[in-house]
């Protein structure tokens, strides 16, 4: 029998894999969602919740320079990845297994560089973000250790032979879906308060939020500076 991880029939490297696709693609989903909270507020989502501590912190990293790619938010090509893994597992090939092994390798690369710049540049690690890192780098196990080819020698024959119909389908998904997302970004980018619009939203908040002066404090001096103007 072929070895394989996801064509001999439900076994537990299978189920497992099926799962950490499942909390790739949960993780990435949640850091979608914190990355529009962090850097659009108010909203419903407050992005603390997944804040730990200082160093174990989600807004922050949110806001960095790597938070998102071309105005995508990065957690979105995590998504897919996410759930490329998980459908191969439910629906499985020859071909669907060799490219998602061929991404996982990418995955893994893009997971360390990002840990890197996380705890050596901004200097806080996403909660969600190591979530995923360990999911992603678990998917390399399991491919590592019972995946398709695993038997050839080489790092092409062994690792690099991606289903060209496959990688085009998901080429198609990534840009079609980043798209969208992106529009979306841009939309809300260009929505955001500013002036007086900015200066009522920061009131409110600073109602909603008796604990927070600051925001009291910057709703007087805005108002400071517009009467002056207004005066000029």
């Amino acid at each position: 029998m072929t070895q394989s991880l996801t064509l001999r029939g439900v076994t537990l490297p299978r189920v497992l894999v099926f799962f950490a696709g499942a909390g790739m693609a949960v993780c990435a989903a949640l850091s979608i969602q914190l990355f529009f909270a962090a850097n659009y507020p108010p909203s419903a989502v407050d992005p603390a919740w997944a804040n730990v501590s200082a160093f174990l912190a989600c807004d922050t990293s949110a806001r960095s320079g790597v938070a998102q790619v071309a105005g995508v938010p990065l957690g979105y090509f995590g998504l897919v990845m996410g759930m490329l893994v998980a459908f191969g597992a439910v629906f499985p090939s020859a071909g669907f297994e060799r490219t998602n092994k061929a991404l996982s390798v990418f995955n893994a690369v893009v997971v360390v560089a990002l840990f890197g710049y996380s705890v050596l540049v901004v200097g806080s690690l996403c909660p969600l973000s190591a979530g995923y890192y360990v999911f992603a780098i678990s998917s390399l196990g399991l491919f590592a250790a019972y995946g398709i080819d695993r038997e050839q020698q080489g790092l092409r024959a062994r690792w690099l032979r991606p289903s060209s119909t496959h990688l085009l389908a998901f080429a198609v998904l990534l840009v079609v879906g980043g798209w969208g997302l992106r529009e979306y970004h841009k939309v809300r980018r260009q929505s955001r308060p500013s002036g007086v619009a900015a200066l009522a939203v920061r009131c409110v908040t600073a109602e909603a939020l008796p604990g927070r002066p600051d925001f009291a404090d910057r709703s007087s001096a805005g108002t400071g500076r517009r009467g002056n103007s207004g005066a000029s």
